[in-house]
Formats: structure tokens, sequence, C-alpha cells
């Protein structure tokens, strides 16, 4: 375990930036530069940042030993935030392995956990292989065209892929197909989701 576990603090103490009445820290950061800003406030104030959203506290940790510790202790000790089932409801998804708490979680998990056992891996592996070949190909046209690369994209693209066929045998191939109907929904979906879950209001 980290070494900034040592020493217990209370929420309160943790150091924070200073928010606004009622958004908290809400309007301080740009919704398409997310990341960069949960950096920035991480490299000021250390691995924990205490944050307002609204009417929503929350913690941002940047440390890799009690980020795993959480992953483990999930969903005993730690769970989800119950507003992403929601949301996902909100949009018509149902409640899903990537919202799922406590049971539900649990019952999928045993069941995405058995395709990726290490003979079913291993059996990928050529799959997979093909997979980041198509990466290459794809990066190395957009180079050699000197364009610029979407590389959120592109490695959703990736991840869609290596998924599809380690979990249900499927080849995709989002990867060489711009217009894609997997590709342009998630294109979608994923944004929307991530910019429901980080308002202030629904």
């Amino acid at each position: 375990m980290s070494a900034t576990l040592s020493a217990t603090r209370r929420y309160q103490d943790v150091p924070a930036p200073r928010g606004v009445p009622f958004f908290g820290n809400a309007l301080q950061f740009e919704k398409s530069r997310v990341h960069e800003r949960f950096a920035e406030w991480v490299a000021e104030y250390g691995p924990y940042v205490r944050l307002r959203i609204g009417p929503r506290n929350l913690l941002l940790v940047a440390d890799h030993a009690v980020i795993a510790s959480v992953l483990r202790d999930r969903p005993e000790r730690f769970r989800r935030p119950t507003n992403h089932g929601r949301i996902a409801q909100e949009m018509g998804f149902e409640e899903g392995l990537f919202f799922a708490n406590g049971d539900v979680w649990k019952r999928q998990r045993r069941m995405v956990m058995a395709a990726m056992d290490p003979g079913h891996v291993k059996a990928f592996f050529p799959s997979l292989r093909k997979v980041v070949g198509r990466l290459e190909g794809r990066w190395r046209k957009a180079a050699d065209a000197g364009a610029t690369i979407d590389l959120q994209a592109d490695l959703m693209r990736y991840t869609v892929d290596a998924i599809a066929g380690l979990a249900f045998g499927a080849d995709v191939n989002t990867l060489e197909s711009d217009e894609d109907v997997i590709q342009r929904h998630l294109n979608l979906i994923f944004p929307a989701l991530a910019r429901r879950s980080l308002a202030a209001l629904p």
C-alpha cells in the first residue's frame, strides 16, 4: 500500500481548488479537456484532490496503489457512483457491466472473466495481432499522407475490435471502416455519457 495512506485525513482536510457557490468546481474545466484539468490539479495539490460538482462531493485520486486497492475491494467496500446506472437508464441502457453494482456486477463479471481465462486469451492472440496490425496500418497511412489522427477515437476502435473478438468471436473491424455503425454509435454514446455524468444538473 502506498505510503500516502500512513495517516488518516478527513475529507474536509484534503486540499481543493476554490469553487463557486452552487456549481462548485464544475465551471473550472472544459469538458473536452477534463483529464488535463485533473492532471493540473494533481500537480498543484498532490495525489488527492477534493472537488465539488453541483451537490456532489468528489475525491480525485492519482495514486496507483490506492486505485489498485479500490479495484480489488469492489463491490464490498467501494462501488461505482449510483448516478451512473441512473444515467444509463435515462439513455435507454440496461444495467450492464459498465454501470452495475453489487450482486448484478458480480454475476456479470463472472461471465466476462470466463471469456478471459488464459486458454481463451492465448487462442485469441493471433486475432489480436491482426487487430494491432490494422491499427498500425491506419496510423501508417495517416503518417504517409501527413494527416493528423484522432487518438482517442482510434484507440476506441481498437478496443471495440479487440473486445468484440475476444468476448464474442466477431471480427467487427471498425479500424478499417470509418462508416461502421458500431463506431458511429460509440462516437455519440460515450461523449454523451461523459457530459451527462459531469453535469451539475440533468
